[in-house]
């Protein structure tokens, strides 16, 4: 009888990693936030490492805009699920909604949900792009599951919390190599504006302020679960203006640290009261 034998995938060393990010590189296949840039290849096969993937699906399946890697709403749901969260998906083709639910394997008892529907697409400025027109029940799933996983398990997602699309991304094609790129940062963060670039005038318009945005969208994040503990938002709208004498959307990166901090104490006072 003949036996098979599943053979362990080799992990490349740091040298034999630089070797292959060195000659992939000038490859015309790979997506162009890699080609003659070997470091970018290097990021992608150390986050791809850690997830799992082989170099090759490194490349096709994490991208990097603005120094950043970003990966599609699939792997991102595959993470969540291969950290052992269960997370459901709920498309509705007819009335073009999307609804997500995860629960941590750490905490069946709660569902995290995020729901997404063309009113907010609209909102959001998304529905006149080419792959919104084309696919929007898929545009639409895409944002609902990255949001619920930020909010839900952001440690099974290896720090890469955005899509190409979020992250500005108009046209991927088949295998997520973005085509047209247009400078932006996620905009689903709940009574928090993301940053958003102004015209220079004379010169070429700066990228985005990318740690300032996920600051926010932390905050944003917490307010959300703070709201499904029983936290009501105009509470933390009063605090920053009496702690920081400013709206939440105008905080500094700092004061918004600080302030998520505060609002973790706040959630975690309330878990340890339910426990």
């Amino acid at each position: 009888m003949s036996e098979i034998v599943k053979t362990a995938r080799h992990e490349m060393t740091i040298e034999e990693q630089l070797q292959y990010a060195k000659a992939v590189c000038n490859g015309s296949l790979v997506p162009k936030a890699y080609q003659k840039s070997p470091a970018n290849v290097l990021i992608a096969i150390g986050l791809g490492q850690a997830m799992g993937l082989s170099p090759a699906e490194s490349l096709y399946r994490i991208s990097v805009i603005n120094g950043v890697p970003r990966a599609s709403a699939e792997l991102i749901a595959t993470n969540v699920r291969r950290a052992g969260h269960r997370l459901r998906t709920y498309p509705d083709k007819e009335n073009q909604t999307a609804k997500v639910e995860i629960n941590r394997c750490d905490d069946p008892d709660f569902t995290f949900t995020a729901f997404w529907d063309m009113n907010q697409a609209r909102k959001a400025g998304l529905v006149n792009k080419d792959n919104w027109q084309k696919y929007p029940v898929a545009m639409l799933m895409a944002r609902a599951i990255t949001e619920c996983a930020r909010n839900a398990c952001p440690d099974a997602l290896y720090g890469v919390v955005y899509t190409d699309e979020e992250m500005g991304a108009s046209f991927t094609d088949e295998h997520g190599q973005i085509l047209e790129y247009e400078p932006q940062v996620s905009d689903d963060v709940m009574d928090v504006q993301p940053y958003e670039p102004q015209e220079a005038p004379q010169t070429a318009p700066e990228a985005p302020n990318v740690p300032l945005a996920e600051a926010q969208n932390r905050v944003g994040a917490l307010m959300r679960e703070a709201k499904n503990c029983g936290y009501q938002m105009t509470d933390f709208h009063a605090y920053a203006r009496e702690q920081y004498n400013t709206e939440i959307k105008d905080l500094s990166e700092a004061q918004l640290i600080e302030f998520a901090a505060y609002i973790e104490q706040l959630i975690q006072a309330y878990y340890a009261q339910e426990d």
